[in-house]
């Protein structure tokens, strides 16, 4: 992003703004061309440790290629997403879009683990509101009367934001239990190509051997046979 602060002076400033008694909201984006996976799960855990002290709130979004930006030039480029993309893949609100529908940029993280985290900071988001909003016995009957519909709504949320969490570390783990059956594997090939590779030389090395004695042998025999002048 050529961001040119640090995360020490952003967490610097953050401080500075809490000491004057800031509330603050932090916006961050996930998904960004060369973001690894540990980049998205060291963003995840400054959020947590942040909230509540550095920060108040905070929000995620996906990256999106507006137009003019070298991300979307870069995307166009390596045939990702039209030149001129339906203004649908301009409005991704935080959260509001069905995965099937966006267009993933970042070749340096899976798929799954970006839609992970997103969904994985959708419940720390939602339950942290939920803390804030609801911090007495009274306070809740007091929502509760007045936005049943929205609590419940948010419950259906927050279930489906855990199922889909769940469902993603199980296809993780089994893929990466995948790649570690596939390393193994390879790893036993490499081993019988440098197995077959030795005994290729040795029988090489036994067949120059058995034509050498077998001139020599040869021209001995010739040089029994030869008449004599």
């Amino acid at each position: 992003m050529n961001k040119r602060a640090t995360h020490e002076e952003n967490v610097r400033a953050l401080r500075l703004l809490k000491q004057h008694d800031f509330n603050i909201t932090a916006s961050f984006i996930l998904g960004m061309p060369g973001e690894t996976r540990d980049d998205m799960k060291r963003t995840a855990s400054f959020i947590e440790e942040s909230l509540g002290t550095l920060i108040d709130e905070f929000m995620v979004y996906p990256v999106i290629p507006f137009p003019g930006t070298p991300i979307l030039r870069d995307a166009v480029a390596r045939g990702l997403i039209d030149e001129n993309p339906a203004p649908e893949t301009m409005r991704r609100a935080t959260f509001s879009f069905h995965p099937d529908d966006y267009v993933y940029l970042n070749d340096a993280a899976p798929r799954d683990t970006f839609f992970f985290y997103l969904y994985y900071l959708r419940f720390i988001r939602l339950r942290h509101w939920l803390k804030r909003t609801l911090r007495t016995n009274h306070e809740l009957g007091l929502l509760m009367g007045k936005h049943v519909k929205e609590i419940d709504a948010l419950k259906v949320e927050i279930a489906r934001a855990s199922d889909y969490v769940a469902s993603l570390e199980t296809e993780i783990r089994n893929k990466d239990r995948q790649i570690g059956t596939l390393e193994s594997e390879l790893t036993r090939h490499i081993n019988e190509v440098a197995l077959l590779n030795s005994r290729l030389i040795e029988h090489t090395e036994c067949e120059q051997t058995l034509a050498m004695r077998r001139n020599g042998m040869l021209s001995a025999v010739r040089r029994v046979l030869r008449p004599p002048l």
